[in-house]
């Protein structure tokens, strides 16, 4: 899209510089990428084997708001009511709202690729079990929105909260805040407190630990 916008006066120089950047991985990736064209689903089941758990427990639409893909390992979905919060809080900015809106139209796109990968049920191409594909990557690109709104509208917000009148603004603006920056290192210690149990376990199976 970038190449599109820069070149957008010269139609013939913008395809064949699109052409060549979709083209590129296709042809760099042959044969493996021609497989695709016998199986288009098997570009939703990422790598590695398909279902068998690793897709439970499925995120819920309003964890998926709030950037949790689900699956094994995942910390509760409301750590990221502070993120969402702050990206929303972002919209009330008068200035570069342009940037601001652009954000939540990632965010929005992330959302709903989300929502409608874990309502769909593919069959990967090694196995005959229906599977419901990970909705990893639309989350990551919902919560690059949502963290692009937060740093934008966050822009000279001191010094805008410190030229106001004491009101309702200065508390909820540090208690939003606060929610926001607290949000990673409580998932951090979710992570370093609980572990993630499954799908990966030890088992006595007389080997060496390292193996």
């Amino acid at each position: 899209f970038s190449v599109a916008w820069r070149t957008r006066s010269n139609v013939v120089v913008t395809a064949i510089r699109m052409a060549i950047i979709l083209g590129t991985p296709i042809a760099v990736l042959a044969p493996w990428s021609l497989s695709f064209l016998k199986n288009p689903t098997s570009l939703l089941t990422e790598m590695g084997a398909a279902g068998f758990g690793l897709n439970t427990p499925v995120s819920t639409p309003l964890g998926l708001l709030l950037a949790d893909p689900g699956g094994p390992g995942t910390y509760p979905y409301w750590f990221g009511a502070g993120l969402l919060l702050t990206a929303l809080a972002a919209l009330l900015r008068g200035t570069r709202r342009r940037v601001v809106v652009s954000a939540w139209m990632i965010t929005l796109l992330g959302f709903g690729s989300a929502l409608v990968l874990t309502r769909t049920t593919i069959t990967p191409s090694d196995s005959a079990i229906g599977a419901v594909p990970w909705p990893g990557v639309s989350t990551a690109l919902l919560g690059f929105g949502l963290i692009t709104a937060t740093v934008v509208g966050a822009e000279g917000a001191r010094e805008r909260i410190a030229g106001a009148a004491f009101g309702w603004r200065q508390p909820v603006s540090v208690l939003v805040t606060a929610a926001a920056v607290l949000a990673p290192v409580a998932a951090g210690a979710w992570w370093l407190v609980r572990g993630a149990d499954n799908p990966i376990s030890r088992v006595s199976a007389g080997l060496p630990q390292y193996l």
